[in-house]
């Protein structure tokens, strides 16, 4: 239901108004649209010639929605699939090419929460390796530039999912991601397996080295942690957010061992625009406050 209402949703704003909306076949994630009524003549044509003109018919609007989504035209482009997802089933052929560019313009109009949901269920459904692999391309962007929804992305489309297929920085993705769901359920040894097969020094790697320093705090072992970390900090390179997080994380287990003048030095390298910096200030504020510079950390706070 929470897949149905988010797609019609959408689609309000692409479809052109008047067109009404009928029963939703069960296989289908596409509400079916109210179609034209047959013209005259069209009932005294035998059932085969029926069934030629209409999968005739279906094709022209692939090939037409393809053709504007080729030039750029989402908006007319996704109105078409919609119309081809919302009256075929997935069975049907060009189905999941189809969802594909549906999903695709969507996102590139701006709806990416949309563009995510349908991806997402077309993933399920496990399409043919090509389309698959777009999908888990476009889903590693989205998981890197901004947030996103985690249980739809993560949950359904990768950790409940087999990727041999993928290489690289895809087969790394999902081995972090799916290494990462194993440890948050306690299966930790099949998240060792998924970790173990991420190339050394690649984003992912360094991510993994992450989560396992803060596996080593939750542990307690604060120790092992704040070495971890001083690791992590000399492997990333400047301006990488995930450097930003290491040091904020090593500055706050200084904070909570009595290293004070090491915790401030770590919140001064964060790099992120001082406007997403309010908890890093405050956290310093207090680092400030417990190394007696009261005017200090009131200064921090206004």
């Amino acid at each position: 239901m929470r897949h149905f209402i988010l797609v019609t949703t959408v689609i309000s704003v692409v479809l052109a108004a008047g067109i009404g909306l009928a029963s939703n076949p069960s296989t289908t994630l596409y509400p079916r649209l109210t179609g034209p009524k047959p013209e005259s003549g069209q009932a005294a044509a035998t059932e085969e010639q029926q069934k030629e003109a209409e999968n005739e018919a279906y094709s022209q609007l692939f090939n037409e929605a393809y053709d504007r989504f080729e030039h750029r035209r989402y908006r007319a482009a996704c109105k078409q699939f919609y119309q081809f997802l919302s009256e075929k089933t997935p069975d049907t052929v060009d189905y999941e090419w189809a969802e594909f560019f549906f999903g695709v313009g969507m996102k590139r109009m701006g709806f990416s929460q949309a563009a995510v949901d349908s991806l997402t269920t077309l993933l399920t459904r496990k399409p043919n390796t090509k389309i698959a692999t777009y999908i888990l391309e476009m889903l590693e962007q989205i998981s890197r530039s901004g947030p996103f929804d985690r249980d739809m992305v993560l949950i359904r489309g990768i950790c409940d999912q087999s990727y041999g297929f993928v290489e690289g920085n895809l087969a790394d993705f999902v081995n972090y991601y799916q290494g990462e769901y194993d440890w948050e359920h306690g299966l930790f040894q099949w998240g060792d397996k998924h970790f173990a097969a991420i190339r050394e020094g690649s984003f992912y790697h360094n991510k993994y080295l992450f989560k396992r320093a803060l596996r080593a705090y939750y542990d307690r072992r604060i120790d092992s942690s704040i070495k971890m970390l001083k690791q992590i900090l000399l492997k990333l390179e400047d301006g990488d957010p995930l450097k930003d997080d290491a040091r904020k994380t090593l500055a706050r287990l200084y904070y909570e061992v009595g290293k004070f003048s090491e915790a401030d030095f770590l919140y001064q390298q964060i790099e992120m625009n001082i406007v997403d910096q309010a908890q890093s200030l405050m956290e310093r504020a207090w680092v400030h406050y417990r190394l007696g510079n009261a005017e200090r950390a009131m200064g921090l706070l206004y």
